[in-house]
């Protein structure tokens, strides 16, 4: 019976996290509509699948099922993303959009070199491959000074390296930290491409003042 239990509630995480992939595809293809309302459906379906299993509890001290708190964090990274994705569209009917990193690539064997820590933690360290790479783009980029949008997207290759890496050591079964591993990743090149246009254009504006008074 538990075991009937325990496969009833992982039907409906999975099914959660089918549509949180694919709205982290159509995220990172660069179709932002398509991506925002694929991210409330996960939400949605969120809610309507824990307010059920809410319903339909007989007990109100009944424990909360570890898969509660996984959907839980899912609708949480799901709605992070689609407020960030909410603002990517108001930008686009007001100016061109903001140039985005290309969509992230799957991890490939020849990351599977990586050595994980004990216990198969998290290792801090990157591929020597993608150090090497990072540290030619960043002596060729030191060359010149770069603008602040240049400089979010050599941070955001930094950041597609470590989740390269990241994700290489995961094995499929851990489905659900390659979901938060991802959306954490797109949440946060997002928000370094925001800043970075937002420092340009103050920067715009002071040159302009600057010309104006002069």
């Amino acid at each position: 019976m538990a075991a009937a239990a325990g496969d009833g509630a992982a039907k409906p995480l999975q099914s959660a996290m089918k549509l949180a992939n694919r709205a982290i595809e159509l995220d990172t293809g660069n179709r932002p509509r398509e991506a925002y309302m694929e991210y409330l459906r996960s939400i949605h379906y969120i809610s309507q699948v824990l307010l059920e299993d809410v319903e339909n509890t007989k007990e109100a001290g009944e424990t909360v099922p570890p898969e509660t708190s996984k959907m839980l964090k899912l609708a949480e990274q799901c709605l992070e993303r689609a407020q960030s994705t909410a603002t990517k569209l108001g930008k686009i009917c007001l100016k061109p959009a903001v140039p985005v990193a290309p969509p992230i690539p799957l991890p490939t064997s020849r990351h599977r070199r990586v050595c994980s820590d004990e216990g198969g933690k998290l290792s801090p360290f990157l591929p020597p491959e993608i150090f090497q790479k990072l540290q030619v783009a960043e002596s060729q980029n030191s060359k010149k000074e770069l603008t602040p949008l240049e400089k979010a997207s050599l941070q955001n290759q930094k950041l597609r390296a470590t989740y390269e890496a990241r994700m290489a050591r995961l094995d499929p079964s851990q489905a659900m930290q390659k979901t938060s591993l991802t959306l954490s990743l797109q949440r946060q090149m997002m928000e370094n491409l925001v800043i970075a246009k937002a420092r340009e254009e103050t920067a715009s504006l002071r040159r302009d003042e600057s010309e104006v008074l002069s």
